[in-house]
């Protein structure tokens, strides 16, 4: 299962594969390092212009909203993605 290897793991799978991860396998791993270890997360988007850098990031900005509202019971409040998205 491919969510369940570490990021080493993924990039070399994904390099061979030829594609990009996914926003949303990105947004959902952030968070859900967020929420195991409490530690900031960072999501660098990056691209030539006109390449969807600021849709993508509207995309992962709803992401993040939609699964902090539905967080389960223990995340507590100090670690929820949504209290300060820079």
């Amino acid at each position: 299962d491919i969510y369940e290897l570490d990021l080493k793991e993924k990039k070399n799978i994904y390099d061979r594969l030829g594609f990009d991860p996914h926003v949303y396998e990105v947004s959902a791993l952030a968070y859900r390092g967020l929420a195991r270890t409490g530690k900031d997360q960072t999501i660098l988007v990056t691209g030539e212009s006109g390449a969807g850098k600021t849709e993508t990031v509207k995309i992962v900005m709803d992401h993040l909203a939609t699964v902090q509202l539905t967080r389960p019971e223990g995340v507590d409040e100090e670690h929820c993605a949504s209290k300060e998205i820079v």
